[in-house]
């Protein structure tokens, strides 16, 4: 993410599994973990209310960003991650309701820009733990340079972050994989070239 140690975000309505989830890895003496710290005052907007026109996005995103960079410096022999909710996120879109006419894909903005995606993880040598899910099987190798665990399975996304954690050479090895991995993924040009072959045959009398 933005910040040297601001690491990590967890997702969830906050109403069992994440905030379990999130109590177990500020439990952890490397972890410290925000409980919506920022999210309700810049995510959601409460503390921006005057911001207007075609800046609430940005304005929102990086307000929290800033906050959350800060937050990681009070702790610098930790790694900072933060918890946030889907009601939190739905604030962006408040984006979209001030600016008919400038309308942006606030979720996608949001992970994809400004929080790193998998493929950027990768190409920042970071190792990755994630669910197998969609397009991720085609990104990730298990145990090359990522951990997989099961969709919807608190203990064992616990269990796959604190063994990377607490492993040495195993968060080396899987880092040092990351940039080999997405290197050997099929790029841009070469899927459109692809795509485009099928299309031709698909239209082939």
């Amino acid at each position: 993410m933005a910040a040297d140690n601001f690491e990590f975000l967890v997702i969830g309505a906050g109403r069992g599994g994440t905030s379990l989830l999130a109590g177990l890895l500020d439990f952890h003496d490397q972890l410290d973990v925000g409980f919506e710290q920022y999210s309700e005052a810049y995510l959601a907007g409460t503390a921006l209310a005057d911001v207007k026109g075609p800046d609430i996005f940005e304005t929102r995103v990086l307000a929290f960003l800033r906050s959350c960079q800060d937050e990681a410096t009070r702790v610098p022999d930790q790694r900072y991650g933060n918890k946030i909710t889907p009601e939190h996120l739905l604030g962006l879109e408040g984006h979209n309701v001030a600016n008919r006419d400038a309308q942006t894909d606030a979720l996608d903005m949001f992970f994809n820009r400004h929080m790193r995606g998998i493929l950027e993880a990768m190409a920042w040598g970071l190792p990755i733990v994630t669910a197998p899910v969609f397009g991720i099987r085609e990104q990730v190798r298990e145990e090359v340079n990522g951990i997989f665990y099961e969709p919807g399975n608190v203990s064992a996304l616990a269990a796959a972050i604190t063994r990377l954690v607490a492993d040495d050479t195993l968060r080396a090895r899987l880092a040092g994989n990351a940039v080999p991995a997405l290197d050997a993924l099929t790029d841009f040009d070469a899927m459109v070239e692809r795509y485009g072959r099928i299309f031709v045959e698909a239209a082939a009398p």
